[in-house]
């Protein structure tokens, strides 16, 4: 039914575009920003944004949503890797979109934006253009070009002088870790997904060095809350203030759980070395399928994290330096270890990593990227192996 009565939408203001036939709105016109809270899933954990649009006159009530996206797109999730995931422009009725956040427990905000009738005329007709089909898709980029970013355009886009002026949050903890360093890519990602969970330890082990920038203001809106902050405080190039009003249309009934439990990633990986120490200890020249197991894992890890960093489109997951650790010639290591011939050059090979192992570990704190603490226990890990393949095989020949 939702995806009908969105067909519905898309097709009759297509029609209006095609016949240039100009719905004007009345002097009763509303323009909104919806601001949604966080909920459960990955893609809905930092929230969402998007612009209502209605007209008492008109009957009408709809919301312009850039957060459309299929699953079932062929090689969504390749694609998703890759940077290039598309999204699209839906339009829906108002009761639509608030059924799906009721099913869901989460909240929604609105905040009515102090708009000239000039101005919402421009900024209705410039969504209507957008949902064209010929238009409303768009590459998607979760930092530079989301769900919040664009309503943010489109509005700046609108008002009279085409900018708004943001005034400096001084007081944010949210931006700030003290009154004088900005927060990260990276920090702001742990407000929301918890800093000590899986999930981070997921993200942490993608992103690279350019997470670790600071993020200035106006950047910080591709999170949908601080969109929402930043344009209550705004004002336009008149001196009014974009916000007219804000209202709380429904209360978020779910919290999405940032909390790791006992089962952290810290404490796993922990007890994984400790286990890999007792059974060096017990058999050390034994583990040959260990070697392969561990290797092959981070090889496997270390090609992703290539791949990201030279070829992927998402800006954020580039120069990763969790490659120093997860390295893909792990993979040739792996093909090599069954021939007992080719094991003093693996030991060589080793004695390398060895090395790396110890110039990574040793630069933990002061390296561009911040790593995740769970990673240490995993270098050491990869490191006390590399040193027992060391000691039984570098002379194997002899």
């Amino acid at each position: 039914m939702r995806n009908l009565i969105v067909s519905f939408l898309l097709c009759f203001f297509g029609c209006l575009q095609t016949a240039s036939a100009a719905l004007i709105l009345s002097d009763s016109a509303r323009i909104s920003l919806l601001t949604c809270s966080p909920g459960e899933e990955l893609y809905a954990r930092f929230g969402h944004s998007a612009l209502r649009v209605q007209d008492p006159m008109l009957h009408l009530d709809v919301v312009f949503n850039y957060g459309m996206f299929n699953f079932n797109t062929p090689d969504f999730y390749p694609k998703f890797i890759a940077g290039e995931t598309y999204y699209q422009l839906g339009v829906e009725d108002m009761t639509s979109f608030v059924v799906n956040y009721v099913n869901t427990g989460r909240g929604i905000q609105e905040t009515d934006l102090n708009l000239t009738k000039t101005e919402q005329q421009r900024l209705f007709n410039a969504l209507i253009e957008n949902a064209k089909e010929e238009n409303r898709t768009y590459l998607y980029n979760f930092v530079f070009d989301n769900c919040a970013t664009r309503p943010r355009d489109m509005i700046e886009a609108a008002v009279e002088g085409g900018y708004l002026n943001y005034p400096e949050r001084q007081n944010s903890s949210l931006l700030k870790v003290d009154d004088n360093v900005e927060k990260t890519y990276r920090q702001l990602i742990g407000e929301y997904v918890g800093d000590e969970t899986w999930l981070k330890f997921g993200i942490d082990l993608l992103i690279g060095t350019k997470a670790d920038n600071p993020v200035p203001q106006r950047y910080v809106m591709f999170l949908p809350n601080e969109l929402e902050a930043s344009l209550s405080g705004a004002t336009k190039a008149d001196g009014q203030p974009l916000r007219q009003m804000s209202d709380v249309l429904l209360e978020q009934k779910t919290i999405p759980d940032t909390e790791s439990g006992w089962l952290s990633p810290l404490l796993v990986s922990i007890c994984f070395l400790l286990i890999v120490c007792l059974l060096t200890i017990l058999s050390p020249g034994k583990l040959l399928a260990l070697d392969f197991f561990l290797f092959l894992i981070s090889g496997c890890l270390g090609l992703l994290l290539f791949y990201l960093t030279f070829f992927s489109l998402h800006p954020l997951v580039k120069w990763n330096l969790n490659l120093l650790w997860l390295n893909p010639f792990h993979l040739l290591f792996v093909f090599l270890l069954p021939f007992k011939k080719a094991r003093k050059i693996l030991a060589y090979y080793q004695l390398l990593i060895a090395v790396s192992l110890v110039f990574t570990i040793s630069g933990y704190l002061y390296f561009p990227q911040e790593f995740n603490v769970a990673f240490l226990p995993l270098m050491l890990t990869l490191f006390v192996r590399s040193i027992v393949f060391v000691r039984y095989h570098r002379s194997f020949s002899r």
